[in-house]
């Protein structure tokens, strides 16, 4: 019998898939060890296009309700049958909360406002909004990130 000095290509194959597996189990793992503002960015990108979805999918118009004051720091979408334009004779409770379409952000991470001010992320039926705003997130080590909305509904994180 011969003495074998190295590996075969079988035995090769099977140490690279397990180190394979490991390494990806460990990104995994290691994924919520990024800031609370990419964190806080992320999700709230997502909420935003789950709104969009929402609003074409249901044919309704979605609003996205911002924190009120720096003491509240919840995003929430409210949905009427109306369309997205701001009418002053509209009746009072037209707009209904979607309890379902929520983000609270992270201690730590405050909304610092919308650009333009006057600004209203609402899409319509079709998925579109007539605004493209900018939110404003700052974690408290005063990083910012700025969640830039497209009028397609297209988010791109800054």
């Amino acid at each position: 019998m011969q003495k074998s000095d190295g590996l075969t290509l079988i035995e090769l194959l099977f140490v690279m898939a397990v180190f394979g597996i490991v390494l990806g189990i460990a990104a995994l793992n290691l994924r919520p060890l990024e800031g609370k503002l990419e964190s806080a960015a992320n999700n709230l990108s997502g909420l935003i296009r789950q709104g969009r979805s929402k609003a074409m999918g249901t044919t309704t118009a979605y609003r996205l309700v911002l924190p009120a004051g720096s003491s509240s720091q919840e995003f929430a979408f409210e949905w009427a049958n109306n369309n997205c334009r701001h009418d002053p004779d509209a009746p009072a409770g037209t707009w209904t909360a979607d309890g379902k379409l929520t983000f609270t952000l992270p201690e730590g991470v405050t909304f610092q406002g919308l650009t333009p001010s006057d600004a209203q992320l609402c899409f319509n039926s079709r998925g579109i909004t007539a605004d493209t705003p900018q939110l404003l997130l700052e974690d408290d080590k005063g990083n910012t990130r700025t969640l830039q909305v497209f009028a397609g509904g297209m988010v791109e994180i800054e």
